[in-house]
């Protein structure tokens, strides 16, 4: 709600109880929470008052402008209505501004003062509703109650759509947003489900909202540039600080803090979490936190919850250093959780095009390749085998999927096994690892003589071309398979893979436990063979690995690299057909 504070002040609070009677009523309407924002009532104690003002602009879908002539002479509200009205014509909107007539203005009446004053001519443009004479009525009596009615019923009828069930969740009610989410905002960034591209089966995946954000270095050392490239509500950016170099220094001991995660017992934050916490915080501040990129954020959030849709949030990262960070460990401080457990986490792999969903039959075929030299450290590789057919047993005996081992995990024979396809998916267990020598990440396949023969990723992405068709999906369960160096974007065996053709590729940033292992597998694939796209796979593997214990945070170690926009991977027979 937009209007002079000295006027709320001069009627003894009236507009603020205005504000509650329609927040109110708008409630009584739908059935659901509505949140009107008032920087009175909802500007914390010690917090910066301008910059909570522009984040409630910057989340708010409708804008309610209560006109006097203190609104028109107020340099702070004439701000807030020309920032929302560019953001309006940015969505392509022209109902998003709802104008309350409170006290009688020259600017609206005079048509010589309203011809000077572009923001009065917008105002007098619009449906307005007059309130001049019901300012000396009491809230409670009855025509001011039946207009009350009528103005919230103008709301519902904007914002509130059927399909959706909702104006807004009061699960959302932590974030400052104006009014009720517009739906139709949500368009521009809006991905349909399975279902709804021409000539699909019927929907399997979810309907997803996009959140594309684009991050690189700054205008100094330790700061970076944040770009919102598109989001159901609008475009936006900021510069935040990161300290990436520390984070990257942490390595070792946030490997460590995953791990020793799985076997915690007490009930309260250990501190192995607490370290997590703060660097996903940290994380999450620099990417998604900062100025205009944070009302986006919300209000994506928001638009999502009310369309009952996914949001993805997709990383652009255009900084070497910013691929080595563990971006799927955000925590948002003002939700209080970890923004992968509510919405997915993709890191984007640009490129000019990609290929359709692959059109296949059931099952579902996934080529295990096991690699165990003897020079290297002993794996049990054979435990790890038999977890993995125990994780698709279920999916096997239903014939929607189909396990087959390659015999050695040698170049020659992988080659041969290839050429003999086809394979939908490759599954490598084994050693992998980065090579700061060569920049570049490693598999370690077998010689003849039994010892390894590291190969690089980009050779193994070229061995992978010798399927027809190419693999869609690798999925490398060895340690490090996404870890990255410092001058390459894409050094990391993921990530060259992904850049090298194949159009997605899920690997581990750090160790990860056989238990949780076994149980990403057996969510993930589960979810690849009932239809689902590839970022609900993960987000399915991460949820199986949180049911192996209350506190283990080795769900944050899958990281998934996408090439371009389609996570369909795979365009599967309708229910009942092969």
């Amino acid at each position: 709600m937009s209007y002079a504070r000295f006027d709320d002040a001069h009627d003894d609070g009236e507009l603020t109880e205005f504000r509650k009677r329609l927040a109110a009523e708008v409630r009584v309407q739908t059935g659901r929470e509505f949140v009107i924002f008032q920087d009175r009532a909802d500007v914390a104690w010690g917090q910066n008052w301008q910059q909570r003002i522009d984040e409630a602009l910057d989340v708010a879908t409708l804008l309610l402008v209560i006109i006097t002539p203190g609104f028109f002479s107020s340099a702070a509200c004439r701000a807030e209505l020309a920032r929302f009205l560019e953001r309006e014509r940015a969505l392509g909107r022209s109902d998003l501004i709802l104008p309350l007539y409170y006290i009688s203005v020259t600017e609206m009446d005079d048509p010589a003062a309203r011809e000077s004053d572009e923001l009065a001519r917008v105002l007098a443009s619009r449906q307005y509703a007059d309130w001049r004479e019901l300012r000396f009525e009491p809230l409670t009596a009855p025509k001011a109650r039946m207009a009350i009615a009528r103005l919230a019923s103008r709301m519902r009828d904007t914002f509130w759509h059927p399909d959706s069930g909702a104006v807004r969740p009061a699960a959302a009610r932590e974030r400052p947003v104006t009014a009720a989410a517009a739906q139709a905002a949500a368009a521009p960034a809006r991905l349909p489900g399975a279902g709804e591209r021409g000539g699909q089966p019927p929907a399997r995946g979810s309907a997803v909202s996009l959140l594309e954000v684009a991050i690189g270095h700054g205008g100094a050392p330790g700061r970076f540039r944040v770009e919102v490239v598109r989001s159901p509500a609008g475009e936006a950016s900021t510069e935040a600080a990161l300290d990436a170099a520390a984070l990257l220094a942490g390595r070792a001991q946030f490997e460590q803090a995953l791990l020793v995660s799985g076997v915690a017992a007490r009930q309260v934050l250990t501190s192995a979490e607490r370290a997590v916490r703060d660097a996903g915080q940290a994380l999450f501040t620099g990417l998604l936190g900062t100025g205009e990129v944070a009302g986006l954020y919300r209000a994506s959030a928001a638009l999502a919850d009310a369309n009952e849709e996914e949001l993805r949030i997709v990383l652009r990262l255009d900084a070497p250093e910013l691929a080595g960070l563990p971006w799927e460990a955000m925590y948002d401080p003002g939700v209080g959780r970890y923004v992968c457990r509510r919405h997915q986490v993709v890191r984007h792999v640009p490129v000019a095009a990609v290929p359709p969903p692959l059109a296949i039959g059931l099952p579902l075929r996934v080529l295990g390749v096991v690699s165990a030299p003897h020079d290297l450290a002993v794996l049990d590789t054979g435990r790890e085998r038999d977890q993995l057919t125990l994780a698709l047993a279920g999916l096997t005996g239903q014939g929607l999927a189909e396990l087959v081992w390659a015999p050695s995990a040698s170049w020659d024979n992988l080659q041969a096994m290839l050429l003999s396809g086809p394979w939908h998916v490759l599954h490598f267990i084994g050693h992998g690892k980065f090579d700061p020598d060569r920049d570049e990440g490693v598999l370690a396949l077998v010689r003849e003589d039994g010892r390894a023969d590291l190969v690089e990723a980009s050779r193994f992405a070229d061995l992978l071309r010798q399927a027809r068709p190419m693999p869609r999906l690798v999925v490398l369960n060895s340690c490090s398979g996404a870890a990255t160096g410092a001058a390459d974007l894409f050094s990391g065996t993921a990530g060259a893979l992904a850049r090298g053709g194949v159009p997605a590729v899920t690997a581990m940033q750090y160790s990860i436990s056989d238990q949780a292992a076994v149980a990403f597998a057996r969510g993930f694939y589960a979810a690849l063979a009932h239809g689902r796209d590839l970022d609900e796979a993960v987000s399915a593997g991460r949820i199986a690995i949180l049911g192996t214990g209350s506190h283990t945070l080795e769900w944050i170690n899958p990281v998934m690299y996408l090439r371009g926009d389609e996570t369909r991977l795979f365009s599967l027979p309708p229910a009942g057909g092969r």
